[in-house]
């Protein structure tokens, strides 16, 4: 048997980490007309049942070829499963293909809807500092989606207004938390929004990037590269968001959103070499996230004991895994 072959045996064969949650989960993809322009919504929800789990490849079908290995992992939400009854607190974000089911799906059976919007491209031609606010006003626009995206699940997909957070990376759900008062909760990981590259000098081109006025709970996650790289902490502690967390993931290799990512994960699964490093710092980090959101968003006492305890600005760096 080729390697190849014995890969794709590994995938039929390995699932992804159940959700340990009480709920049996839905999947589903809205597509509406906003005044932003037409959306695309990708929904985890708690759910009535759930008979027949799709597996990985209905999320990234169509995508890159790099998928091909993990396709047939087994996962365990239900495509357009009938909702639990009653409402909801709601996790939004931005979709990007292959990165946030496993986590999705883990929120979802705890009892979360999980909304990422899928905003469309932008191809941006300009150079110097009108490529800088060109790429911002992207981000801007992002953003505004996001509050259509978050205005649409509560109006038709049992969400609760009043228990909003934000799951996300990159800077577009920075700026949706700044603008959207309604938010209760952010939880980033390897935003890129406080160092010297091109994220960061173009999302603050935007009207819309005010730290001052984040106030909600915030805790972001980024590698140590990604830390050693940044140079405007100033600005992160200048936050008045209570509290706010920054956690430093151990592990090497080169900073990027994919070390979280469920796509990730599952490759290392069904590697003959895991990556276990990466591995336990993906579920500490999904643990260390849903007590987060317990606690600020369903008023969970018993999760904010079990919280990582970060003083702020003194001891700013704590190591979740071992490399």
């Amino acid at each position: 048997m080729t390697r190849a072959a014995l890969l794709l045996t590994l995938a039929a064969c390995v699932q992804a980490p159940a959700a340990p949650g009480p709920h049996a989960i839905g999947y589903a993809v809205d597509a509406f007309t906003s005044d932003a322009g037409p959306l695309t919504l990708h929904l985890w929800y708690p759910a009535d049942q759930c008979t027949t789990p799709m597996t990985f490849g209905h999320y990234v079908a169509g995508d890159e070829s790099h998928f091909d290995g993990i396709r047939q992992v087994a996962m365990t939400a239900c495509r357009d499963a009938a909702p639990l009854a009653g409402t909801h607190p709601v996790l939004i974000g931005r979709h990007e293909p292959g990165v946030w089911p496993v986590q999705a799906e883990h929120f979802a059976g705890h009892g979360y809807i999980v909304a990422m919007v899928a905003s469309r491209g932008s191809r941006i031609t300009a150079t110097g500092d009108e490529r800088l606010r060109a790429i911002g006003a992207n981000y801007e626009r992002q953003a505004r989606e996001m509050q259509y995206a978050l205005a649409h699940v509560t109006a038709a997909r049992q969400g609760d207004v009043t228990r909003v957070g934000v799951l996300a990376s990159g800077a577009a759900p920075l700026l949706f938390a700044m603008q959207t008062p309604d938010v209760r909760a952010v939880s980033l990981q390897d935003a890129g929004v406080f160092g010297d590259g091109l994220t960061s000098m173009a999302v603050r081109t935007s009207s819309w990037w005010a730290p001052d006025r984040l106030r909600a709970p915030l805790t972001y996650f980024l590698t140590r590269a990604e830390a050693e790289r940044e140079t405007r902490q100033a600005d992160f502690d200048a936050i008045p968001a209570t509290p706010r967390l920054r956690q430093v993931l151990d592990v090497s290799g080169a900073p990027s959103h994919d070390d979280l990512s469920s796509a990730r994960l599952l490759r290392s699964r069904t590697s003959d070499a895991p990556d276990n490093a990466r591995d336990r710092a993906f579920h500490q980090v999904l643990d260390a996230q849903r007590r987060f959101f317990d606690a600020w968003l369903r008023s969970n006492t018993d999760a904010l004991p079990r919280l990582p305890r970060l003083p702020v600005p003194d001891q700013r760096q704590r190591r979740l895994a071992s490399s």
